[in-house]
């Protein structure tokens, strides 16, 4: 009689063990998908190599701070050939500022519309068409064939970027050059209210 009890012990303990790890494992799976569903896909660049050996890409992250604030971060995305993978989360909008061979300046601008979507995805195209320089970016793997996304105007020189968005003084130039030639670290992410 005694034995059995202590077999009876022993399926009990392993069943409690059991219980114990299923337990565990459910909340690791479930830490894991709270964090995977609020980081961003990995920005991808694509394009011809011979354009892209000379093409910078600074990438400015906004998500919404406590409403009804927002803040900001820039990071370095694609500089002369080289990938950079930023860590993103939240980011409710995007200013891409990219330059070629550092004389020609272009902004791509739009919301994060995407990120709700089944087949998200962070593509961005660089082209070049007569002798002109596009960003486009496509946020859904299913609009990859058509080409649908937002589409920069083509990039321009410095000066007249400047003249065409009515920059004047010098310490706004200073910034808006910053954000094309610039390199910004990515990591770690510092954010700054946006005034």
């Amino acid at each position: 009689m005694e034995h059995m009890s202590e077999k009876h012990i022993k399926d009990i303990l392993m069943i409690i063990e059991n219980k114990i790890i299923h337990y565990l494992l459910l909340i690791i799976i479930s830490f894991n998908l709270i964090n995977c569903s609020t980081m961003e896909p990995e920005f991808k660049v694509l394009g011809e190599v011979a354009v892209l050996q000379d093409i910078k890409i600074n990438l400015e992250i906004i998500r919404q701070a406590k409403y009804p604030n927002n803040e900001s971060t820039i990071v370095t995305l694609y500089n002369k050939g080289k990938k950079y993978n930023p860590e993103i989360e939240k980011a409710t909008a995007y200013n891409i500022y990219f330059s070629y061979k550092e004389q020609s300046v272009g902004i791509l601008k739009f919301e994060n519309v995407m990120q709700w979507a089944n087949d998200y995805i962070n593509h961005l195209y660089v082209s070049k068409e007569n002798d002109a320089i596009y960003m486009q970016y496509i946020g859904r793997k299913s609009e990859i064939d058509k080409k649908k996304g937002f589409k920069s105007m083509p990039a321009i020189p410095l000066k007249d970027f400047y003249i065409k968005n009515n920059i004047v003084t010098d310490e706004k130039k200073e910034d808006q050059k910053e954000k094309f030639f610039k390199f910004y670290n990515t990591s770690p992410i510092r954010y700054t209210k946006i005034k």
